[in-house]
């Protein structure tokens, strides 16, 4: 065996590949033949995986060198860097797969590169790199020394808390008529800031859900997931809802007759508090009961699609335990005063 193949067992190495003819997004890479290494949305268990798994013909764990490093939550692998190893799985997908994959995967962070893994020592994969200039370095990225998961991103780990936290602190208790007092407007804008950070989640889960699409695109492809619509029936939204209206077109509005709806609907609110901010006393209530909607049928989505979350969860927010993580039985249980 040639010291060239010896390195070969070892070093992982990562070269762009052109195009084939794919259209829009990244295409499909040069040799189909091998299978496809996937570290992040694309592994079983994960988000993604759903989107190509009746393409997948067969799985297995491997590793190859390199780290991890995660910009704007999606992680990217940098198989030129020695001193660690990247766990995920090598896929083996039919030709529809991997024109599937070109498909859903954006461009704008992706490129199809070439790798050898150590386990299995010497098998030589397809897989999605950093665009050429993507660097950790350029534009912030924190490195991994972990494997990759969607239940260890902050913003579902952390960021459902925050909101949770607001929840039970200032959503309890529902809006009277009156805003006179400073207190009432501040409880308000807590809530309002929290709606805004429970709508950043709905992002990150939509991206995930159509990774090339633009993100109110995506928020309503997630919506019309029938995971998604099974999240918005056992979160116990009530249906139908009045409309509501665009605040930058304000004869436009958002319907909330169905539950393939809901996502839009909810989104919605988050674009008028964006666009104008909501000021209205009679607003109040609205935001108070779609930030508990939304939050419930977030936890109960993610929590289904990844069971991991319910460790996760645990020790970010163990309060939430007894109730599956949803605010709404949670009130439900220990009314306020």
């Amino acid at each position: 065996m040639s010291d060239k193949h010896d390195d070969a067992l070892s070093v992982a190495k990562c070269e762009p590949c052109p195009e084939g003819s794919g259209g829009d997004g990244l295409g499909m890479p040069r040799d189909i033949g091998k299978p496809l290494f996937v570290y992040g949305n694309l592994k079983p268990g994960e988000l993604g995986y759903d989107l190509i798994a009746e393409r997948v013909i067969s799985q297995r764990s491997a590793k190859l060198p390199g780290h991890i490093w995660v910009r704007d939550g999606v992680p990217l692998a940098d198989v030129t860097a020695g001193g660690g190893l990247i766990s995920g799985y090598t896929l083996a997908l039919s030709t529809e797969g991997y024109s599937k994959v070109g498909e859903i995967e954006p461009a704008t962070h992706y490129r199809w590169s070439d790798a050898t893994c150590t386990e299995p020592a010497g098998l030589e994969v397809n897989i999605l790199g950093p665009v050429e200039g993507l660097t950790a370095d350029r534009g912030g990225g924190d490195v991994l020394h972990e494997e990759w998961t969607t239940a260890s991103d902050p913003l579902f780990a952390h960021g459902l808390t925050a909101v949770a936290t607001t929840l039970r602190t200032d959503g309890r208790m529902p809006f009277g008529g009156s805003f006179s007092d400073a207190e009432t407007w501040t409880r308000f804008y807590r809530l309002q800031a929290a709606y805004m950070l429970a709508c950043s989640i709905l992002e990150r889960v939509a991206f995930w859900a159509s990774p090339n699409a633009g993100p109110t695109a995506a928020v309503k492809a997630v919506g019309h997931q029938p995971g998604f619509v099974a999240a918005v029936r056992q979160g116990g939204v009530s249906i139908p809802k009045d409309p509501v209206y665009r605040a930058d077109k304000p004869r436009k509005k958002a319907h909330l007759n169905t539950p393939d709806q809901f996502a839009d609907w909810a989104y919605q609110i988050r674009s008028n508090l964006m666009h104008r901010g909501k000021s209205a006393g009679n607003e109040a209530e609205l935001v108070r009961t779609a930030l508990i909607d939304l939050h419930d049928v977030l936890r109960t989505y993610l929590l289904t699609k990844v069971p991991g979350f319910g460790e996760t969860w645990t020790e970010t927010d163990a309060e939430g335990e007894p109730y599956s993580w949803r605010i709404k039985p949670e009130f439900d249980a220990s009314p306020g005063d």
